[in-house]
C-alpha cells in the first residue's frame, strides 16, 4: 500500500514543485528551468543510455533471479 502512495506523491512532486516555486519566485524559476532544459538537451544521448542501461540492468537481474 506504501508503494503506490509514495509514486504518486513524487509524481505530484515533480509537478506542483516547480509551480509553487514559480508562484514564488516567477523570474528565478523560470532561469533555472531554462537552464536544466538546456543542460538535458545538450546531453540527451547520455541521459537515454544511462536510463536504458539501468532498465536493462534490472530487466537482467530479475530475468536471472527467477530462473
Amino acid at each position: 500500500m506504501a508503494a503506490p502512495v509514495v509514486f504518486i506523491l513524487a509524481l505530484f512532486a515533480i509537478v506542483w514543485i516547480p509551480l509553487a516555486d514559480y508562484l514564488v519566485r516567477p523570474t528565478a524559476t523560470q532561469a533555472s528551468l531554462e537552464s536544466l532544459s538546456a543542460w538535458a538537451h545538450a546531453h540527451r544521448r547520455l541521459i537515454i543510455a544511462v536510463v536504458a542501461g539501468v532498465i536493462g540492468a534490472y530487466l537482467i537481474i530479475v530475468g536471472v533471479t527467477k530462473l
